[in-house]
């Protein structure tokens, strides 16, 4: 899937993928303001980027956007995107017509469900749209609400459009009418033949002239004709067969004037049938030899192969069926056959025989080939799994790390694992305020400290370095653009990523430039240090490391998904959430993928990861911890999706388990702060100005407490000592035991805190949003 437009992205989230076409792509999604569920669909035709075409597309999606019937598919909105649109639709309900028909229908029911359709069929025409391609697979029917036409209008597409012809789903030909077979554009009598089709199928149990491409159709009208719909289910009324040979009329002007009338002529008959419980659809195998029987009588080009007189048979070269000698075509697959050799009865037999073994034959020689290809590709896949993209340079030049230790908080979450806490210290702050300076400008990112030195990244483009001790400012640089992310700390050095694609090193004690590099991609998360490599996220998807000493780039993947939260980093492992829902597990020295660990919603916040576990939230309202040394299994994606349809069916007895889950917990709350972890408690904190603790190993809820009087987002936890410290939107600062959720004390800051405290040698270091740094005994 590609990404999605902007606006899509702030209203939805994308479930699942549904069976597409050539045309679109379809997603299942979820309004997450509203809970309701919508299709969504991206075309695959980028030949809409002509100008020439886009003008159709948009008048006929405006159209569309008008239509609001019961028996039509709603078109509920349009994005457009570039080259395209992505559209929005209600879900399909129900099941198709074709399904109810392999179960038998009344005849009431039956007229009553074409009615409807024709009813939606007639809204569609009054919108001048043209539904193009009116089939048993595009009614829908509910048990409550009937039928529904569905894929409207866009067929219209191909016509006058040169190079967009063979890129659109082609109508199913056994439902065309003669003149579009013949090249005549879709029209609304064209519409009604369709539909007419789809009738005659509802009362027989199949369409007269199958093919699988428009000539074959084509043929096979013009050399026979349609047996009345009472000859082949003798208990339908007589009178049908004017009302389907109305509808099917080989000439427009003899058919129905317009889908409404054909649907009050069908109610009229509905209203006045003698015996409306009478069932004209028997789904077992005898009726339907029955009914292929009767055909023979009504296609004259079909012809029994008992004989003709003549004794002589031709073999059909395509589906090996015996023929007459005497007819042109196949009576099968309705191929041209004249210039098939003619044999008697035994030789055409012998001859069928022996052509039938060779096909076998091939066939199986075919698939054992097919298999080995399988196999073998499985086997590269199982020997070098997840491989990189390519390794650029050798190993890095440095070990530089993020460290944690006495006096050191190196990134929001406190070193390289992003674990957020501080446990075993000497000194808890109790929110005693020590010292407060203003920076003037507008911050997102979380102080980070060393050696006696707070650093802050501002929004106006400024680097600066205060003193821990007294608030005064050491150096001041300028960036050269806006930073939303915080300053990493490895040793002597600072690591910062630009909003405008770039990231550089730093001199710490000056601020001084050793490298920078031009990232070509939006940096919107803080980088990460571990083992001499930067590991950092961007928003279009791409995941890169570099040299930590001389910022040349080692290896780079691009995941398709947009990414927010920045890369933790645990035991060699790189630990990534994506907003594509799914959290990535990668091998911090290669780029390789271990572990691909699907989520059912955007994951905004970095993970927290101790001892193997990493654990973090999404914005769907869950919360969960999955081992990052698990592998995902060969065809992992494939079995569990067959998996879950099988539970779902009740067919498995428990439902599917990812490798690397450890629990998964529902909290009902957006949570788009990072986690953080002391001990064995992980926490949480929620948009709804929620924080929750639960047990790291089990998933355990131990707590929930509620930060203030009113719901408002919160800012990322920091863990000391059992106290958890976290600011609001509303500017206030909690203190929490994180042993029983029970609030210590609160304090007001002026100010929005977004960001996550820092902690280092018993002091607290918090940044509101509105530029004001202050430090906590």
């Amino acid at each position: 899937m590609t990404t999605t437009p902007a606006s899509l992205q702030e209203r939805y989230d994308i479930l699942t993928t549904l069976p597409g076409t050539s045309l679109y792509s379809v997603y299942s999604a979820i309004e997450r303001e509203s809970g309701d569920a919508v299709e969504i669909r991206e075309p695959r035709v980028r030949a809409l980027e002509n100008a020439a075409m886009l003008g159709p597309f948009r008048s006929l999606m405006e159209r569309h956007l008008d239509v609001h019937h019961a028996h039509v598919g709603r078109l509920l909105e349009t994005h457009p995107d570039g080259e395209t649109f992505w559209m929005v639709y209600e879900p399909a309900r129900g099941e198709q017509l074709r399904g109810w028909l392999t179960r038998g229908l009344q005849l009431d029911e039956a007229l009553q469900l074409i009615a409807q359709a024709a009813a939606g069929l007639q809204a569609l025409h009054d919108a001048d749209l043209i539904h193009g391609d009116v089939n048993s697979r595009d009614v829908f029917v509910t048990p409550v609400s009937g039928a529904q036409l569905r894929n409207a209008g866009l067929s219209e597409l191909s016509i006058g459009m040169s190079g967009l012809q063979s890129s659109l789903q082609i109508p199913l030909p056994a439902f065309m009418a003669p003149e579009i077979l013949r090249g005549s554009e879709p029209n609304a009598k064209s519409d009604i033949f369709s539909l007419g089709m789809v009738l005659y199928e509802t009362l027989t149990g199949h369409v007269p002239f199958t093919g699988n491409n428009r000539d074959t159709v084509r043929v096979k009208q013009q050399e026979g004709r349609i047996a009345p719909v009472t000859a082949l289910n003798p208990a339908l009324p007589a009178a049908l067969d004017e009302i389907v040979g109305k509808a099917l009329a080989w000439d427009p002007n003899e058919r129905f004037a317009s889908a409404q009338e054909m649907r009050e002529t069908l109610l009229e008959f509905r209203n006045n049938l003698s015996m409306p419980e009478a069932q004209i659809v028997v789904p077992d195998e005898t009726a339907r030899q029955e009914i292929q029987d009767d055909i023979a009588q009504f296609e004259p080009s079909r012809l029994s192969v008992e004989g003709d007189g003549t004794g002589k048979f031709r073999v059909c070269n395509e589906c090996l069926a015996i023929n007459l000698a005497s007819v042109t075509r196949c009576a099968v697959c309705w191929r041209d056959i004249r210039d098939a050799p003619i044999h008697d009865r035994a030789e055409a037999e012998e001859f069928a025989q022996r052509a039938q073994r060779r096909r076998t034959q091939r066939k199986w020689l075919r698939r054992g080939a097919v298999a080995i290809a399988v196999f073998a590709l499985l086997a590269l896949f199982l020997y070098d799994r997840g491989a990189p993209p390519g390794l650029l340079t050798g190993p890095p030049t440095t070990t530089l790390t993020a460290q944690v230790g006495s006096g050191l908080w190196t990134s929001p979450g406190g070193g390289a694992a992003n674990i957020g806490s501080a446990s075993n210290v000497d000194i808890t702050p109790q929110g005693v305020e020590r010292w407060r300076t203003e920076i003037g400008a507008e911050i997102t990112s979380s102080p980070t400290v060393a050696d006696g030195r707070v650093f802050v990244t501002t929004l106006d483009s400024r680097i600066l370095a205060y003193s821990a001790e007294d608030g005064s400012l050491l150096w001041e640089q300028p960036g050269p653009g806006p930073m939303d992310a915080s300053p990493i700390i490895a040793e002597d050095r600072l690591y910062i990523a630009f909003r405008n694609s770039q990231m550089a090193a730093l001199e710490a004690d000056t601020g001084e430039v050793i490298w920078q590099s031009v990232i070509s991609n939006p940096l919107f998360s803080w980088v990460n240090v571990d083992g001499g490599s930067v590991y950092l996220s961007s928003q279009d998807g791409v995941i890169q490391a570099f040299d930590a000493g001389n910022g040349e780039k080692r290896w780079e993947i691009d995941t398709g998904d947009g990414m927010f939260a920045p890369p933790s980093v645990s035991e060699g492992m790189v630990i990534i959430p994506t907003r594509g829902n799914q959290v990535l597990v990668l091998v911090g020295e290669t780029g390789q993928t271990r572990l691909s660990y699907v989520v059912p919603g955007a994951v905004e916040g970095a993970a927290a990861v101790s001892h193997g576990t990493a654990a973090f939230g999404d914005v769907r309202g869950f919360v969960r911890a999955i081992n990052i040394r698990a592998q995902n299994l060969p065809l992992e994606k494939t079995v569990l999706r067959f998996w879950s349809q099988f539970y779902i069916w009740g067919l498995a007895p428990f439902p599917p388990a990812q490798s690397g889950t450890v629990w998964t917990q529902s909290i009902r709350e957006e949570v788009w702060a990072d986690a953080a972890i002391e001990g064995n408690r992980a926490f949480f904190a929620t948009r709804e100005g929620n924080v929750f603790a639960f047990t790291l190993s089990g998933g355990q809820e131990l707590w929930k407490t509620a930060l203030g009087d009113e719901p408002t987002w919160t800012g990322s936890p920091t863990v000391v000592n059992n106290v958890l410290y976290i600011g609001t939107e509303a500017g206030q600062f909690f203190a929490l035991d994180t042993v029983s959720g029970d609030q210590l004390w609160e304090l007001d800051l002026g100010g929005p805190v977004s960001s996550a405290p820092a902690y280092a040698d018993g002091s607290l270091f918090v940044l509101t949003d509105n530029g004001t740094l202050v430090a906590f005994d």
